[in-house]
């Protein structure tokens, strides 16, 4: 048995040498793409103890402490060009409305729905299907004693993923109609247009650990929590590459030295893989539509590094949280990470390229995680169509947290702009009648007197006759000023609801980028 398990690590570790140069550095994959679709039982013995053993033997713990271990593909500018994970997306110029429909631009599946076929992979039930204009779409059904929860962290998750840049389907919110089962008509589901090209199958994460954008979507994973973000959730596809777009390459050795390139040099035809990042639906509060459990996000399922612990303690550590909060049907498990470091956040099974992640490969993406705005992410929100507003409002408070916290865990909590400034010192900006602070990137007034529909919380007063925020959600409200003329709502995120001790209260609503109101 020993030397089987030494000859597949072996194995592992000469495959995984072939072309790992090629692959960690090639802005594009013209090459024939190693596309893969391992069982789960597979993708357990290679990322829980195949991958390991393989570090071990070729001396890769040394070769990263020598080196630094830095990613293969960054740019001059210290990013990463486009390429088949990843597009540099100007998350800025996007509106709120853009980032709300992410890549499903195109018009909304229609019914009556045809199906194909019933969904056999993974645990959410659904089924491959046409839609009125001949479409193939993935249908992916709502648990029906946890409606919305899936179906909301998919779009959510997918949307955010996009926004970021990385490659994801275009999932659409749909209500099944027309297909005469009674098992799917009437629910709701998520629907993902079939992508271009011919699947090859997933790819895998370890064979590209050393490119950037696959380490960093550690954090994006940690902020989401999504919690099933491997090999099993990867989708790649090829397509024919036109001969206008390919580029030039020498026509045989004897003209290598003259640098002259062909006209014409292809003789065979150029086919080009794109890797895409498929099933959001174990992010957030959810894992497969269901509430997650306590433990995920703790420790891999199968967590050789926590068994150990466990054992040379005789179980009394590493202490793991017994319960979770399960703020609704439709949001779940509610994590905001505030009993843990997010640097210590662990995905369903090991991960070679999260292990990999370096301080500059962290500041790359948090610089694009903190670029998205408190107004897109209220449309991403607003796309999952809660029906619930206090749904929409805990889910846009979580993001809000956990983002804020898996920023500052790896150091980066500065690159963050949603904090309002201390006032000014002006004398005439201290008039209690009418102070500003930034919020969530815009101006907004605080007012003596307000009306509001939302949470309200009070605090001890620094002045003699009290203080109160007030935390407004409703998107029409009308404020009142002190003369009480009209003043109508601006917008904005908020924090969760509850009493805060005064000391907090301004860091509290900088954090949620809340628009409050002080009264004196």
């Amino acid at each position: 048995m020993r030397r089987i398990l030494v000859l597949a690590c072996i194995a592992v570790a000469a495959g995984g040498c072939a072309d790992l140069h090629y692959d960690n550095t090639a802005a594009s994959f013209d090459r024939p793409f190693r596309g893969g679709d391992d069982s789960l039982g597979n993708i357990w013995l290679k990322t829980s103890y195949l991958y390991p053993a393989r570090d071990l033997l070729t001396l890769d713990p040394l070769y990263r402490l020598l080196t630094g271990d830095a990613a293969w593909n960054v740019t001059a500018d210290d990013g990463v060009a486009d390429g088949p994970f990843f597009t540099n997306r100007d998350i800025r110029a996007l509106s709120a409305a853009q980032a709300g429909l992410g890549p499903a631009t195109e018009p909304p599946p229609i019914a009556p729905w045809r199906v194909k076929k019933a969904k056999r992979k993974g645990l959410t039930p659904g089924f491959i299907g046409e839609d009125a204009t001949g479409r193939t779409f993935l249908v992916k059904l709502d648990h029906p004693d946890y409606p919305e929860l899936g179906t909301s962290s998919e779009i959510i998750g997918s949307r955010l993923a996009w926004l970021l840049g990385y490659h994801v389907p275009a999932v659409y919110l749909v209500t099944i109609e027309g297909t005469g089962d009674p098992r799917y008509d009437g629910r709701r589901a998520t629907a993902s247009l079939f992508v271009p090209g011919e699947v090859v199958g997933g790819f895998k994460f370890d064979h590209y650990r050393m490119r950037r954008e696959v380490r960093a979507l550690r954090l994006v994973a940690a902020w989401l929590n999504d919690t099933d973000r491997g090999d099993n959730n990867t989708l790649a596809t090829v397509r024919r590459v036109p001969l206008a777009a390919r580029p030039p390459v020498l026509c045989d050795e004897s003209q290598a030295s003259s640098g002259r390139w062909c006209e014409n040099p292809f003789s065979h035809p150029l086919r080009r893989a794109t890797c895409y990042l498929v099933d959001f639906n174990s992010c957030l509060g959810s894992w497969n539509g269901r509430p997650k459990e306590p433990w995920r996000g703790w420790r891999h399922a199968w967590d050789v590094e926590y068994q150990l612990i466990w054992l040379a303690t005789f179980g009394f550590l590493p202490r793991l949280p017994d319960s979770i909060e399960v703020w609704s049907p439709a949001v779940g498990s509610y994590d905001p990470m505030a009993r843990r470091d997010a640097r210590h956040w662990r995905s369903q099974n090991p991960n070679t390229a999260f292990q990999r992640l370096t301080p500059s490969d962290a500041e790359w993406i948090a610089q694009r995680i903190a670029a998205v705005s408190c107004a897109q992410l209220r449309g991403i929100v607003s796309a999952a169509a809660f029906t619930r507003a206090d749904d929409a409002e805990a889910v846009l408070t979580l993001l809000l947290k956990r983002r804020r916290q898996v920023l500052a865990a790896w150091g980066l909590e500065y690159l963050l702009d949603d904090r309002p400034p201390e006032p000014p010192t002006g004398a005439a900006d201290q008039s209690p009648e009418r102070k500003r602070v930034g919020l969530c990137g815009r101006t907004v007034g605080l007012q003596t007197h307000s009306l509001a529909l939302g949470a309200r919380i009070e605090c001890p007063s620094r002045a003699k006759t009290g203080a109160t925020l007030l935390i407004r959600e409703p998107p029409n409200m009308t404020a009142l000023h002190a003369s009480k003329s009209p003043r109508p709502w601006s917008g904005g995120c908020f924090p969760t609801r509850g009493n805060v001790p005064p000391e907090q209260a301004r860091g509290l609503l900088g954090a949620a980028n809340a628009y409050l109101a002080l009264s004196y």
